[in-house]
């Protein structure tokens, strides 16, 4: 299985490309303003950007769409968040076929109660999947938590699958972020089985009960079984990236932050590669 990794600044495509990641997950994610994410602007810088991973060997693999302003701050009705939303996540899907991928990650739309988020998701996914035909997109929906690290209706695997069935399995699949299963207590191993041939994307990072701390595997204590997730993930169908969506600290040197991807690299290969 190929190693992909999130968020990279470009002063370090090259060199993670060059310790041996196979792609990227590019971000959409930013909290640009609405008008400026619609531009022409954007999407050329978006495919300046690629070309320079393209340049290095490397492929997009899946990108993450935007996500409500904010993160956490819920829209005051559902019709406010798809006449804001929408327009953005038909752009960015668009743009992550623009990049030859076919994966394109998204947190889920939610409100205080569980059947109305449910509901939310359903009307803004039908109204993508016209996008995601056309293109050819998987929309990936995550695993995530609300406000406080508390449920947002969107934490376990047979809410995810929910949408999976719905749809047929077309063009909607599953995110496991195991950070955010361990933020509110879910082994992200159990949720790994569950979700099954659903599957289409992993954000994978270490984290503890009620923090997310997007860190390497192994690095930190943390309740996640790192071995056993890689050997389910490897005797599995699934045919995309073990991507690692870790962050390291800005403040780092530069040979400190190249030191800091060669290790998150080799440890998530060494787990993949167990003899």
């Amino acid at each position: 299985m190929q190693i992909s990794v999130s968020k990279v600044r470009e002063e370090y495509i090259r060199t993670v490309a060059e310790i041996g990641f196979f792609g990227l997950d590019e971000s959409f994610l930013g909290y640009k303003d609405r008008a400026e994410i619609l531009s022409n602007t954007y999407a050329s810088e978006v495919m300046r950007r690629h070309k320079v991973v393209r340049s290095t060997g490397m492929s997009v693999v899946q990108t993450h769409l935007t996500m409500w302003p904010a993160h956490v701050e819920q829209p005051k009705t559902y019709q406010e968040y798809e006449e804001y939303m929408l327009p953005i996540l038909k752009k960015e899907i668009e743009l992550t076929a623009d990049m030859d991928c076919r994966v394109a990650v998204m947190h889920p739309y939610f409100e205080a109660d569980a059947d109305s988020s449910r509901r939310g998701n359903l009307l803004l996914i039908e109204k993508l999947i016209p996008t995601l035909t056309s293109t050819g997109v998987t929309l990936a929906v995550e695993n995530v938590f609300a406000k406080r690290r508390t449920d947002a209706h969107h934490s376990g695997a047979e809410q995810l699958l929910t949408y999976v069935r719905h749809f047929g399995g077309n063009y909607v699949g599953a995110c496991l972020d195991t950070g955010h299963a361990v933020t509110l207590g879910v082994d992200p191993c159990d949720m790994l089985c569950k979700l099954g041939d659903s599957l289409a994307a992993i954000h994978a990072h270490s984290s503890a009960v009620g923090y997310d701390l997007h860190a390497v595997p192994l690095t930190i204590s943390s309740p996640i079984d790192w071995q056993r997730f890689a050997d389910i993930i490897t005797a599995s169908s699934f045919d995309g990236c073990f991507n690692l969506e870790i962050k390291p600290n800005p403040a780092l040197t530069r040979k400190a932050t190249e030191l800091y991807y060669s290790l998150a690299y080799e440890i998530a290969y060494n787990l993949l590669n167990k003899k």
